[in-house]
């Protein structure tokens, strides 16, 4: 499995339909479901590095930070998760929780068994 991250922005209560965010980020999303409009790195960066996973998604943002604003104010919560079979070193996942934090963006990681892959692929 290679590692991604994706940026999901979960819908304010009651809403059903994802493209607001769109509307308002002016971006589209890679894929979710009706709950969660998500971007992801997934194909697009290949390194393993959490950094260069979290740089690209920010780097899609770069001039959306107001209206990245605006939705947090509508009860939007966006939140940035990468997908790895092992934990990101420490340090560097703390540099990363404290970029994205300056955009009120929080931060988590899934562990992904590799072994569950290979399963739903059978």
């Amino acid at each position: 499995m290679e590692p991604y991250a994706t940026l999901s922005i979960f819908l304010a209560p009651g809403e059903t339909d994802v493209a607001h965010v769109s509307s308002v980020l002016g971006l589209e999303p890679d894929r979710g479901p009706v709950s969660v409009w998500m971007l992801s790195t997934e194909g697009h960066v290949p390194l393993r590095s959490v950094q260069e996973h979290v740089r690209w998604l920010l780097d899609r943002l770069v001039g959306r930070y107001a209206e990245l604003a605006q939705l947090r104010e509508e009860r939007y919560w966006a939140c940035v998760i990468f997908h790895d079979t092992e934990p990101p070193d420490p340090a560097e996942a703390a540099r990363v929780d404290s970029e994205l934090e300056q955009h009120d963006i929080t931060f988590d990681f899934e562990l992904e068994r590799e072994d569950f892959e290979d399963e739903k692929e059978r």
